[in-house]
């Protein structure tokens, strides 16, 4: 009997010793080879840095490599492995899903809205995207204005120069 009592001290030592080691152990083990799965946190921190680094205004073409730097920047931040496409993706939903949620909040009109750490990042970022779109909007129709312009210039030009060619030729004539 107490050689058993003694053996299952032994064992619960060992167990409390692996327990103690388990707090040393990092939440998370970075493995490039593994995937990581967003928390919480880990969503604030990469809205922070996908508007921070304004991955919207990447020229077409260069888009991969922004996001390539969103997913370096979060790995390195919170320890994790995620890849840019998953970084991508996940922004994405959150997207929809604040723009889903700010649209059934604006129906139940009354309502308090809940506002969390993520949802304003959500919506700065959203705010910031949408601004940039506009801007793009608007030198996009000033330069179709100044061709239209210019196409018409070209034909008032050869109007003029035809009234003051006939111009001439009727006052020769006379």
């Amino acid at each position: 009997f107490h050689l058993e009592r003694s053996k299952r001290n032994m064992a619960g030592d060992e167990l409390l010793h692996a327990v103690e080691s388990l707090g040393e152990t990092p939440f998370r083990q970075v493995d490039p080879q593994k995937r990581s799965r967003f928390n919480q946190r880990d969503c604030e921190k990469l809205m922070l840095i996908v508007a921070r680094r304004k991955t919207y205004s990447a020229p077409h073409g260069t888009g991969e490599t922004k996001w390539q730097g969103v997913a370096d920047e979060l790995n390195t931040a919170v320890g994790a492995s995620f890849s840019s496409r998953s970084c991508r993706d996940k922004v994405a939903a959150l997207l929809r899903e604040h723009v889903k949620a700010s649209a059934v909040s604006r129906r139940a009109s009354g309502v308090a809205e809940t506002h969390t750490t993520l949802s304003d990042y959500t919506e700065a970022y959203l705010q910031l995207k949408t601004s940039f779109e506009e801007k793009r909007n608007a030198e996009k129709d000033k330069k179709t204005r100044r061709a239209k312009r210019l196409a018409s210039a070209g034909g008032k030009a050869m109007r003029k120069a035809a009234q003051r060619y006939f111009g001439v030729i009727s006052f020769i004539s006379i």
